[in-house]
């Protein structure tokens, strides 16, 4: 198994597309979580549309809970914003649980742009296990700090994930 992840890694840096993609399909088929992250640097430094999308979608897909962590983490060091909100909304579309990571989501709904903000918003709202007073705060500190925005979209989008995370607190 480690010799054949080592293949996959390998053909996931080719420089022929159809070498990556039949790569990107293999992750996918294997659900090896452990080849996330090699997607996740796949798709930071790809300039072909169709590896980018390609790799998106898999990231769409994702059903295993033990994914998230990767994703997540994936979305923190995240420096491009296109990536950014693409991945974000890769979390909603995937139809998982983040309760978990509300203080993530709550950090990009209140400091990107509001396109992305919308897409950390959704993942918000999609969120059903219930969260924890310390998480709540935290989490409504995060958002309050930029409560004050200058754009009115963004600021009602701000109002919505505080009602979003009493929700979650049962508060």
């Amino acid at each position: 198994m480690q010799e054949k992840n080592k293949q996959i890694i390998k053909n996931l840096q080719s420089d022929n597309t159809d070498i990556v993609m039949e790569a990107i399909k293999q992750v996918k088929e294997s659900s090896n979580r452990s080849l996330l992250p090699n997607l996740v640097e796949l798709l930071n430094s790809t300039k072909n549309q169709n590896i980018y999308d390609t790799v998106l979608a898999v990231f769409t897909d994702l059903k295993d809970t033990e994914s998230i962590p990767i994703l997540v983490d994936a979305i923190r060091n995240c420096t491009n914003e296109k990536s950014l909100k693409q991945l974000v909304a890769a979390c909603w579309m995937n139809g998982m649980d983040y309760s978990q990571e509300v203080d993530v989501f709550s950090e990009i709904l209140s400091s990107s742009n509001y396109e992305t903000a919308i897409e950390a918003f959704t993942v918000l709202t999609s969120c059903e296990a219930k969260i924890g007073v310390e998480v709540y705060e935290e989490s409504l500190k995060l958002l309050m700090k930029n409560i004050d925005e200058k754009d009115s979209h963004k600021q009602a989008l701000i109002q919505e994930g505080v009602k979003e995370l009493k929700r979650l607190a049962e508060i």
